[in-house]
């Protein structure tokens, strides 16, 4: 699984690692969204039908839907948009050496 880790002057939760995800663009499905977002973060190009919907979480500031893939292969990451300093490929069972967004360990898990 990808995670990157968010900025030393991000806004919210710095320097905790967390999925590539952002906001729906208008007329945009979630899953366009999701791969939008992450062609954005870190120039890897997924076809929508590669990616399948995996769960959500709940926040104060609305729904966050979670996507996945699987692939065989791993992609190399470039970090295109500033926001994060670092990516690693991690099993979900290794979460628990990282400083993680909050829900990520618990929707991860399930």
């Amino acid at each position: 699984m990808l995670i990157l880790l968010r900025g030393e002057s991000d806004p919210w939760m710095p320097l905790h690692w967390g999925l590539p995800g952002g906001h729906v663009e208008d007329g945009e499905s979630y899953v366009e969204g999701a791969a939008r977002e992450l062609s954005e973060e870190t120039d890897i190009h997924l076809d929508i039908s590669e990616l399948r919907y995996v769960d959500y979480l709940r926040t104060p500031e609305g729904r966050i839907c979670v996507f996945g893939a699987y692939l065989d292969y791993e992609p190399h990451v470039d970090l295109l948009d500033g926001e994060h300093e670092a990516s690693e490929w991690v099993y979900p069972r290794d979460f628990r050496f990282y400083r993680t967004v909050p829900g990520l360990m618990d929707i991860m898990t399930r």
